[in-house]
Parts: structure tokens; C-alpha cells; sequence
């Protein structure tokens, strides 16, 4: 039963989720469509330059090279998404560590 509650969830979110674009652009900001699309690239390409399995690098070369606005996305957006990613990183692997003590200070025995 809650293998089948933990599968829902997940679904749930997955089909949820929204592009970055989407989520930390205002739908009112004044950004060309150009814009988003390389906000969206870059930030894929930023959260994998950053150690993250779930994504991958993007990044239209040509596009990049002949549109401006193409191309302030896409680095405004890998900066900002490598950033947050490795902050994410060090939050788990600190969430581990005090883990790690607790555990050891349960069971000292254990450990030695």
C-alpha cells in the first residue's frame, strides 16, 4: 500500500512539474519566447554542469551564436540553475552527515 502511495506521489509531481522558464520567470515579465527557450536550455545544461543525474546538457550552438536573446537566456539561466543545484547538493550531503552522527551516537557499539 505505501509503495503504491509513494508511486502516486511521484507521478503527481512529475506530471506537475513545469519548465524552469515557467517557474522562475513571471508570466508578466516582458521576455521573448527566444528568451525562454534558452532559459530552459541553459538551466538544464547548469543543473548537469553542477553534478545532477536528471538532466542533461542543451544547448542550441548555432542559435546561440545568432540570437541575442536566445543567448542571454540560456546564460543568465546556467549560472542561476548551477548555482541552485550545487546549493542542493550541499544541503543533502549535509543532511546526510548530521545523519551519520546521529546514527553514530545511537549506537556507538556499533561504529567500533
Amino acid at each position: 500500500m505505501h509503495r503504491f502511495l509513494i508511486g502516486c506521489i511521484l507521478l503527481s509531481a512529475c506530471s506537475a512539474a513545469q519548465l524552469p522558464s515557467e517557474e522562475m520567470i513571471s508570466s508578466t515579465a516582458n521576455v521573448s519566447a527566444a528568451y525562454r527557450e534558452g532559459f530552459d536550455d541553459g538551466c538544464s545544461s547548469g543543473r548537469q554542469a553542477s553534478g545532477s543525474s536528471f538532466n542533461k546538457f542543451e544547448k542550441n550552438q548555432e542559435r546561440f551564436n545568432t540570437d541575442t536573446d536566445y543567448a542571454q537566456g540560456w546564460s543568465d539561466a546556467f549560472r542561476q540553475c548551477e548555482t541552485q543545484e550545487e546549493a542542493r547538493q550541499r544541503q543533502m550531503r549535509s543532511t546526510e552527515a548530521i545523519s551519520a552522527l546521529e546514527l553514530r551516537s545511537r549506537y556507538p557499539s556499533y561504529w567500533y
